[in-house]
């Protein structure tokens, strides 16, 4: 029983530091000037170039949101459910609408570009509801507790709600 306690704990410890290092990766990437991705021509000293792909840092940015996203998916309550079906329809719809568009007017070839502009906006606003799932749900607590320290999680639980109450 001791080493199947010791066990959860551990895997708990784990998950979470998964969920910060990945959030600390978003913010990393955010932090970068967001550009679709390009070739450039590299010299490699002996008077060769070769080529090199740029990554795209908004495709990089909307993965690493829908990444945390689906590692969340089991703690999603009700209001994130909503809020993650309303984005991603919004994104869809954005998508059909863009590509409507670009086969009437075969001019208009930046519906890519555009596109990815839409849904880095809306993985913005996804990764702000997942923080502030994360929040609702007190899941990065610093403190993990044991079964002796339930008492104590409990009291600290009633004066956050006694707080919370003075606050409204």
């Amino acid at each position: 029983m001791e080493n199947e306690q010791y066990s959860t704990r551990k895997e708990a410890l784990e998950i979470r530091d998964i969920i910060l290092e990945h959030i600390r990766a978003i913010l990393i990437i955010s932090r970068i000037e967001f550009r679709g991705g390009f070739w450039e021509n590299v010299s490699r000293g002996d008077s060769r170039t070769e080529s090199v792909y740029v990554p795209d840092t908004r495709a990089s940015y909307i993965q690493s949101i829908r990444a945390l996203h689906d590692v969340l998916l089991p703690y999603f309550d009700k209001k994130m459910k909503e809020k993650s079906k309303e984005l991603e329809g919004a994104i869809e719809k954005e998508h059909a609408r863009l590509k409507k568009k670009q086969k009437e007017d075969m001019k208009d070839t930046n519906y890519r570009e555009k596109l990815s502009v839409f849904k880095s906006t809306k993985m913005r606003e996804m990764f702000q509801e997942l923080n502030l799932l994360m929040y609702r749900q007190k899941y990065l607590k610093s403190a993990i507790y044991s079964e002796g320290d339930e008492a104590e999680l409990l009291e600290e639980d009633k004066a956050e709600a006694m707080e919370k109450d003075k606050d409204d």
